[in-house]
């Protein structure tokens, strides 16, 4: 039942989902621990395109891992907050520097100094950590985009949806983001297929 509403909202490429009997900060956190499991054991950072989310926020907490928020750039020509891409990128290449550079407080109390961001490179990331429906003036951060990033770095990307299932629109920004991810295996695959 729940595949189904999922692809008559707007996500018909959807073929297996996990429900969970939990709220939303916890499903995260399960998420991110799932995520975790699956990168370099030196990975701890979550790069966070910040929503002003008590949940968001805790998640990344009680998995144990050190979120690098990256604060949202102003479209002037309609006075909306968006992802910052430019951030996102900055911060991939070297996750510790970027946590050091812009949240000096947050790198002091996780022991990152001068030091650490010497070798500090994307596997040093659990995920990009995104949203879809939130509050106004912020919109949905842009899925696509940062897809084309995580594929590029070799990171995963978690999309907090909580307030989107019931949006046609979401639904097909994150159907269109996992196409992505699918080309790009398959298209992986068949060079040393």
């Amino acid at each position: 039942m729940v595949i189904y509403y999922c692809i008559i909202k707007g996500s018909p490429g959807t073929s297996a989902c996990f429900l969970v009997p939990m709220a939303t900060g916890m499903s995260l956190t399960l998420c991110l621990l799932a995520m975790k499991r699956r990168r370099p054991r030196r990975a701890n950072f979550v790069l966070w395109s910040r929503i002003d989310q008590k949940s968001c926020f805790k998640c990344m907490l009680a998995a144990g891992l050190i979120p690098i928020p990256i604060e949202l750039v102003t479209d002037t020509s309609n006075d909306q907050l968006c992802s910052n891409l430019n951030a996102l990128e900055i911060a991939l290449k070297n996750p510790a520097k970027y946590l050091l550079d812009h949240w000096p407080d947050a790198a002091q109390a996780y022991n990152v100094d001068d030091k650490s961001i010497e070798n500090s490179t994307s596997d040093d990331i659990v995920c990009i950590f995104t949203t879809t429906n939130c509050f106004a003036p912020r919109v949905p951060d842009k899925l696509h985009a940062i897809t084309k990033l995580c594929i590029k770095y070799g990171v995963s990307h978690l999309i907090n949806n909580a307030y989107g299932v019931q949006s046609p629109r979401c639904m097909r920004m994150i159907e269109s983001a996992g196409k992505l991810i699918i080309e790009h295996n398959l298209n992986t695959s068949s060079k040393f297929g």
